[in-house]
């Protein structure tokens, strides 16, 4: 699943830029979608199979299965491990697009800028919603601004 995923209620300007940020996590999403997919089997056919040979059965003529179930546990938990890491990564990567289309803004006041970087300095979990009211804030200026340019 995508962060940054809009509705049909989206404005086009902030659809823009998600999809902006979804052009560039796209390769880390898919990559960690793979690896949440296949390690939640691995975890539960390994572990469903572990307690019925160590609980359910003479165990100890069976340990090369025991051997292969651990094994198969080990490898999704990685996956697992993997994946959350690749979530953290994208979560990175929109983080640091946000902040740096904040600071290229040409419409916003430098004053207003700084302040809605340190509101998502300060507030990293809510940093969308943040961007979200930077993006409505910047097109308000710019209509503002066209309608200045076309009056003078």
């Amino acid at each position: 699943m995508n962060p940054f995923a809009t509705n049909s209620r989206t404005p086009l300007y902030i659809k823009k830029e998600f999809e902006e940020m979804k052009k560039l996590t796209a390769p880390i999403v898919r990559r960690y979608s793979i690896y949440s997919f296949i390690s939640a089997p691995l975890v539960i056919f390994s572990a469903i199979n572990l307690y019925f040979l160590l609980f359910h059965s003479t165990w100890t003529s069976e340990i090369p299965l025991l051997i292969i179930y651990g094994v198969l546990g080990a490898i999704g938990l990685a996956l697992f491990k993997e994946s959350t890491f690749q979530s953290k990564q994208v979560f990175k990567m929109g983080y640091h697009y946000m902040i740096n289309r904040m600071k290229e803004s040409k419409y916003l006041y430098d004053y207003r800028k700084e302040r809605y970087l340190q509101l998502i300095n300060q507030n990293p979990v809510d940093a969308v919603n943040i961007f979200r009211e930077f993006l409505k804030e910047e097109e308000r200026m710019r209509g503002n601004s066209v309608n200045k340019d076309t009056i003078t």
